[in-house]
C-alpha cells in the first residue's frame, strides 16, 4: 500500500477517537470553569448510612485555585424532610495532595437530637455503616459555636435541655481522634478534652458548679441508671460540684472525679443523715479519699475519710466528731 494511502487510513481510524477526547476534555474543562464560576443555591441529596441526607444551601462559592467552598444558610434534612442540622456559614479547604488536612469550618451550627422511647436515637440509620478501611488524609472541623437541643423520650419523664458549645475541634487521622469543645446548660459548665479511638479512649473535663442533684437525677431516670446501682439507696435535695473529672473506657468504662463537692439534705432509704456536707478529695469508680466535713441535727464532724466499694464497702474514718448527746451522732462516726 502506498505511503499516503497508509497515513490516511491511520488518520481515519486514529483522527475520531481522538477528537471524540479533545471534545471531551474541553467540555470538561468548560463545566469545572462553570462550576468554579458558580454562586447561588444548592439542594441535591447525599448517601449517609443506610439512607440519605438532603444537603441545601442558600448559597455556595467555590475558588477553584484555593481549593475553597464556602457555603451561607447550610441546612441539613433527613430523608423525610426533617431538619437535623443548620449553619449560619461553613467552609471547607482541601489541602495539596493530602499532605495537609481537610479543614472543615461551621458558624452558628444548630443542631437538634432526640434520644426514641426504645433507646434508639432518631436518624441513627444516617450513621450506620459498613466497617471501612481509615481514611489516611488528616481531617479537622472547627465549630465556633453551637446551639444542640436534646430531647430524651427514653426515660420515665421526658427531658428537654439545651447546650451551648463554643470553640469546638475535632482532629482525626485513620482510627484515632483528638477533641476538645467548651459547654453549658441548666446546671452545668464545663471544658473538656478527649483523645482515643473507637476501641479505646479517655476523658479529661474541667466542671465548675455542676447542680449534682439535677444531673444525678438526669441519670437516675434514663437508661443510664444502672451506672448508679451503688448509690440507688442515697439521694440529696442540692450538691455543687467543681473540679476535674476523668473518664476512661477500653473494655470497662472507669471514671475519677478529683475536686471540691458539697451536698444538702442527704438521706439513705429517706431518712435523713447529713444536712449539710463537703467532700474535697478524689471520688472514683472504685472507691474515695480525702477530707470530709459533715453536719446533721445536733452533731457535727470533721476528718479524713476513706472507703472502697469495688469488691465490697470499706470505710476508714480518722477525725472528730461532736454532739449534743450519743443518740444524734450517726454510727458512721461516732
Amino acid at each position: 500500500m502506498p505511503r499516503r494511502r497508509r497515513s490516511a487510513a491511520w488518520l481515519l481510524s486514529v483522527g475520531p477517537p481522538l477528537a471524540v477526547a479533545a471534545w471531551g476534555g474541553w467540555l470538561q474543562s468548560r463545566c469545572l470553569l462553570e462550576l468554579a464560576r458558580y454562586r447561588g443555591p444548592v439542594d441535591t441529596a447525599v448517601p449517609a448510612g443506610r439512607s440519605h441526607i438532603r444537603l441545601l444551601a442558600d448559597r455556595v462559592e467555590l475558588d477553584w485555585t484555593g481549593r475553597r467552598l464556602e457555603a451561607r444558610g447550610l441546612q441539613v434534612r433527613a430523608a423525610d424532610g426533617s431538619r437535623i442540622a443548620s449553619a449560619e456559614g461553613a467552609r471547607l479547604v482541601v489541602g495539596p495532595w493530602g499532605l495537609a488536612p481537610v479543614r472543615a469550618e461551621l458558624r452558628g451550627l444548630r443542631a437538634s437530637l432526640e434520644r426514641l422511647p426504645d433507646g434508639r436515637w432518631r436518624h441513627q440509620e444516617l450513621f450506620e455503616t459498613e466497617r471501612r478501611e481509615p481514611s489516611d488524609v488528616p481531617f479537622e472541623l472547627r465549630v465556633q459555636s453551637a446551639v444542640v437541643s436534646v430531647r430524651d423520650r427514653a426515660r420515665t419523664e421526658p427531658l428537654e435541655t439545651t447546650f451551648v458549645v463554643r470553640r469546638a475541634v475535632l482532629r482525626s487521622l485513620r482510627d484515632a481522634f483528638l477533641a476538645s469543645a467548651e459547654a453549658e446548660a441548666p446546671g452545668l459548665i464545663l471544658s473538656a478534652r478527649a483523645v482515643g479511638s473507637a476501641a479505646r479512649w479517655s476523658l479529661e473535663a474541667e466542671l465548675k458548679d455542676l447542680d449534682v442533684a439535677r444531673w444525678l437525677g438526669v441519670l437516675r431516670g434514663g437508661p443510664e441508671a444502672r451506672l448508679l446501682e451503688l448509690g440507688s439507696a442515697w439521694s440529696l435535695e442540692g450538691g455543687r460540684a467543681s473540679g476535674r473529672l476523668l473518664v476512661e473506657s477500653s473494655e470497662a468504662v472507669t471514671a475519677l472525679f478529683d475536686g471540691d463537692l458539697r451536698v444538702r439534705n442527704l438521706r439513705h432509704d429517706r431518712r435523713a443523715v447529713v444536712s449539710e456536707g463537703r467532700f474535697r478529695g478524689a471520688i472514683g469508680s472504685f472507691g474515695a479519699a480525702g477530707r470530709l466535713e459533715l453536719g446533721g441535727r445536733g452533731w457535727s464532724a470533721r476528718g479524713d475519710a476513706v472507703v472502697r466499694w469495688r469488691d465490697r464497702v470499706a470505710a476508714a474514718w480518722s477525725g472528730k466528731a461532736l454532739s449534743r448527746d450519743d443518740a444524734s451522732l450517726p454510727a458512721a462516726v461516732g
